[in-house]
């Protein structure tokens, strides 16, 4: 919703009026790790999506929880996104703080939204960052993105799956 932010609230009540049982939304990496690093937190941040995900487990409503869904720190943008190989573990990373910080609470955990869609950005001028580097840029986001996601959904796999008994897979679009 707009301004979900401040209304929350409002909104799961309304998704709850309207019988829904899960609700997926995205953790912006930005808010949470403002500089796209492990080492910076940001305690509101966080505070925000524990806030949003209590809220939805009061109302009986499961979170799915997208990790990725097309909003990169800038500060990584700035050493080249998803064209740069590095990413992957950067990803990694900031999926292993929101795995450890969420993951007594969230069970449905999606990777990377429509990862051809971002791929998108790096090959054409149709989406962010509108790199128009057909052939080489769109290439190295393809494979960086299919790392990311391998690499995160293995973290979950072997450090916390048998604790958190959640779920994790990666959003395709079908266009």
């Amino acid at each position: 919703a707009c301004d979900s932010y401040h209304q929350y609230k409002e909104d799961v009540n309304l998704i709850k009026d309207i019988g829904f049982n899960h609700y997926r939304f995205s953790i912006s990496w930005s808010r949470v790790l403002p500089t796209g690093q492990d080492n910076v937190v940001s305690k509101a941040g966080l505070d925000f999506y524990h806030k949003l995900i209590d809220q939805l487990k009061a109302n009986g409503i499961e979170p799915v929880v997208t990790l990725y869904h097309w909003d990169l720190p800038q500060p990584l943008q700035d050493l080249g996104g998803w064209a740069n190989p590095l990413m992957a573990d950067y990803f990694q990373r900031y999926a292993g703080v929101m795995f450890k910080e969420f993951g007594n609470k969230v069970k449905w955990w999606v990777t990377i939204n429509e990862p051809l869609e971002v791929i998108g950005g790096y090959g054409e001028e149709r989406y962010a960052p509108m790199l128009n580097q057909h052939g080489t840029a769109d290439y190295l986001a393809a494979h960086t993105l299919l790392r990311a996601h391998a690499k995160a959904y293995r973290l979950y796999d072997s450090t916390f799956r048998a604790t958190q008994k959640g779920k994790i897979g990666i959003t395709l679009n079908a266009t």
